[in-house]
């Protein structure tokens, strides 16, 4: 009588018992007809390798030993990575600004996922990258995002590396064209200045509050989002300084503003007020009231910049009505306002005034920040310096 398991029985039986020559458990035939090598203790548990023959069931497995060693090796994941990347931002997102969070977030949602989500995160390919960010780049999408959309994926995958779920990174092998150079900051020469100051000034005596915009931006070199987050509160006026405490962003997520501390330590600052600044902030006050008993409804924010009701400002506007200003001077329209900052950083280190204080009122956490950004040698300033050699040396 035959046995009931069949003569298969007796050679799966028989292979069981060959132990592999690498001594790292068995390896034997399976009723299916491929070959299986085990491993007893495989990372704290048993594993088995599968393979059409015993060679590749092996080599399989040595593979799998040679990864663990050197700390590479990754349990199979099917998960995708568009499922991934929101994971991600899910865990990431509560340790970094909450407007970059959100930024994240969007750049997930409106490109990876759609373009490669469906991959396996295990699967992911350098030629997936590739292929990926070349389709972007064909699409015209500008090389300042394509290389912030390359930064935020090159953090998650080594975040995926981190957290075992892959073993490289294929984002960084992936080729980019060379990011766009900045475009080099206007600088007003100083006759565009002064027109850009007596408009300003008319501006302001008209009531328009764009000119007391611009002027504190001048006198002061506050940021955008300092300047419309700004508190009649945080005003003093004996004192002849403002506070800058907070920045005004706002919430892809839940629509509307939000103020938060600025993006440094260093940047919650005192600035003390010139004579200028002092007469702008005075009248714009005076204009803000007028403009407040003509409104039909007014919110009660306190705030020193506001919509036509009381609210707080895109800095959108800003920007479009510095655009419509400039170009009823006849200046350069595409003057941004955080090139009003520069210029008049820029124009008091021309003056003589030293980098450390320069540095404290822009609230650069850093002085070589303020070193990398305005520590350029302008014409005045090399001029000046020959005037200084000439006058210490020359004939009198």
């Amino acid at each position: 009588m035959t046995h009931a398991h069949g003569w298969d029985f007796f050679v799966e039986l028989n292979n069981m018992g060959r132990k592999s020559h690498y001594g790292e458990g068995s390896v034997f035939k399976r009723k299916d007809g491929r070959y299986e090598a085990t491993v007893p203790n495989f990372n704290g548990k048993r594993k088995s390798f599968y393979g059409a023959t015993e060679t590749e069931a092996k080599k399989k497995r040595k593979e799998a030993l040679a990864q663990l060693a050197r700390g590479e090796h990754v349990e199979v994941d099917r998960q995708k990575v568009g499922d991934y990347l929101l994971y991600w931002i899910s865990v990431h997102g509560p340790t970094i600004e909450r407007s970059t969070a959100q930024m994240y977030g969007y750049h997930i949602r409106n490109h990876f996922v759609p373009g490669i989500g469906h991959i396996a995160l295990q699967k992911l390919t350098v030629e997936d990258l590739q292929t990926f960010f070349n389709k972007l780049i064909k699409e015209g999408l500008q090389s300042t995002t394509i290389h912030l959309l390359h930064r935020i994926l090159k953090a998650a995958l080594n975040d995926a590396i981190r957290w075992e779920k892959i073993a490289k990174n294929p984002a960084r092998y992936v080729k980019l064209p060379k990011e766009q150079e900045k475009r080099e900051k206007r600088i007003l020469t100083a006759e565009q200045a002064q027109t850009f100051i007596n408009a300003a000034q008319n501006a302001l005596n008209e009531g328009r509050q764009i000119g007391a915009v611009t002027l504190l931006f001048m006198t002061t070199a506050i940021r955008i989002g300092e300047a419309l987050s700004l508190h009649w509160s945080e005003v003093n006026f004996e004192k002849k300084e403002i506070r800058i405490e907070n920045t005004l962003k706002y919430d892809r997520e839940n629509p509307g503003f939000y103020e938060t501390g600025p993006k440094s330590k260093s940047s919650v600052r005192r600035i003390l007020l010139s004579r200028l600044a002092l007469e702008t902030l005075s009248a714009h006050r005076i204009n803000q009231v007028e403009q407040r008993l003509q409104a039909s409804e007014w919110e009660d924010n306190n705030l020193v910049f506001t919509n036509p009701k009381g609210g707080h400002m895109w800095d959108t506007t800003i920007r479009y009505q510095l655009r419509s200003f400039l170009k009823g001077l006849g200046l350069p329209e595409d003057l941004r306002p955080h090139e009003l900052r520069h210029n008049v950083s820029t124009a008091l280190i021309e003056a003589g005034v030293s980098i450390k204080t320069v540095q404290e009122m822009l609230g650069h956490s850093k002085i070589s920040t303020t070193m990398d950004i305005y520590g350029h040698v302008t014409p005045k300033m090399k001029q000046n310096a020959a005037d200084e050699i000439d006058r210490m040396f020359g004939e009198e």
